[in-house]
């Protein structure tokens, strides 16, 4: 069931690369070590092997695309590719933990990892958004592109 470009080396280069947005590669790589001691703290297991989890219960499946034909615009369901998934679930994860307190705070994001593991979290909000408008939308594929 693991994808294989999910090992433990990429997800925290990209998150790395998702986090040097609000700072220099320093602060982010110091920020993730700190996200990563409460996640151990917290949940006492690997962190890799919570974020994987949470990862694989909170990525979205398909996303709305909106096309034009013959003049009226149809919004339809698409697959989403494992790298745009992965880089949705970072950017909803930092969002989330980002909104509740403090901007960015590793220990507000490794609360959100934990509560995504309960399925209690806006993530799994999200990610159900998503789910419910491509569902709505489904007698539009017939006109895929």
């Amino acid at each position: 069931m693991m994808l294989s470009f999910l090992t433990y080396k990429y997800i925290i280069s990209s998150f790395v690369k998702l986090i040097q947005n609000y700072g220099n590669k320093e602060t982010s790589e110091l920020f993730i070590c700190n996200f990563l001691s409460f996640v151990k703290k917290f949940e006492k297991k690997k962190p890799f092997l919570l974020i994987t989890n949470s990862f694989y219960k909170s990525k979205p499946f398909c996303e709305i695309r909106s096309v034009k034909i013959a003049g009226v615009n149809y919004k339809l369901p698409v697959e989403i590719k494992p790298e745009r998934q992965k880089s949705i679930f970072f950017r909803w994860l930092l969002d989330c933990s980002s909104k509740s307190f403090v901007p960015t705070s590793s220990n507000n994001l490794s609360k959100e990892i934990i509560n995504s593991l309960n399925n209690s979290n806006k993530i799994i909000k999200l990610c159900d958004n998503f789910h419910k408008t491509a569902e709505i939308n489904k007698i539009y594929i017939t006109y895929r592109f």
